[in-house]
């Protein structure tokens, strides 16, 4: 079996947001393709209309990627709402997933909706909803997202400019949004082989959403002491090992079912 790696962010975030962790992971995998589709809405594509379910966006990614050959399969890395559509992807598409990485993810089947997006978020979030100036959004979003980097300007101005040449409307926020609420996630596991991953200073979700996920899909479940939510951002160089451990993993276990 031949995998290849598609990397899946979350709300309102695109392939310029991942900075240069692909680069790292294609270094440490140098044999591996990997691919970085933005959904419908975001990056790339912001003149397309976001769906408003998880499978809507399965599908739309489905046609941005190179088409599965009948050795190959599919490993998703995802952060925040992509582990979302990659349960989505795996339950709907179970031939094509080999594996799935989620990092900080949530699902409302098992969390409630103060875990998902945690308390002392709220009144800032309404209030930087409102600014002005795009680059307000982003500096609140790394000051919630990130421990290392919470009072990076220089960051929050290269994503402002990525804002300013790529800017999700509101209207497409609001179907993203909806589909994250809404979507329930599997009482079961998505797939076979599945390793989740949380930052133990994530102030955006609270990492009690990955251990309950773990807990019911009984799954592998590795926490870092010194990362908020961008867990890539703050840590890229543990991020790329687990991957590139759980990637080892996934193939050694094809090659003893083959």
């Amino acid at each position: 079996m031949k995998l290849r790696l598609v990397l899946l962010r979350g709300i309102l975030r695109d392939h310029r947001h991942w900075n240069d962790w692909p680069q790292q992971l294609a270094q440490a995998l140098p044999n591996y393709v990997i691919e970085t589709p933005d959904i419908a809405g975001n990056g790339d594509c912001c003149q397309d209309k976001s769906g408003t379910s998880m499978a809507a966006m399965v599908d739309d990614l489905r046609t941005k990627i190179a088409p599965l050959q009948s050795t190959e399969k599919l490993l998703l890395v995802t952060l925040s709402m992509g582990g979302m559509i990659a349960c989505q992807w795996a339950e709907r598409y179970p031939d094509e997933i080999a594996g799935v990485v989620m990092i900080n993810s949530s699902l409302r089947r098992f969390s409630p909706f103060y875990h998902r997006l945690q308390p002392q978020v709220y009144g800032s979030a309404l209030k930087v909803a409102f600014a002005a100036k795009s680059l307000a959004r982003e500096q609140w979003v790394l000051r919630w997202t990130s421990l290392k980097h919470h009072d990076n300007d220089h960051l929050a101005r290269r994503w402002d400019d990525y804002a300013s040449a790529a800017k999700p409307t509101l209207m497409n926020s609001l179907r993203q949004l909806i589909a994250a609420a809404r979507y329930q996630g599997p009482a079961q596991a998505p797939c076979a082989n599945l390793l989740i991953l949380a930052g133990a200073a994530d102030q955006l979700v609270s990492p009690k959403c990955s251990l309950a996920m773990s807990r019911a899909w009984r799954c592998r479940h590795l926490t870092h002491p010194q990362a908020g939510h961008d867990l890539p951002l703050d840590q890229p160089r543990w991020v790329v090992r687990q991957v590139v451990d759980f990637v080892a993993a996934v193939q050694r276990k094809a090659s003893l079912v083959s």
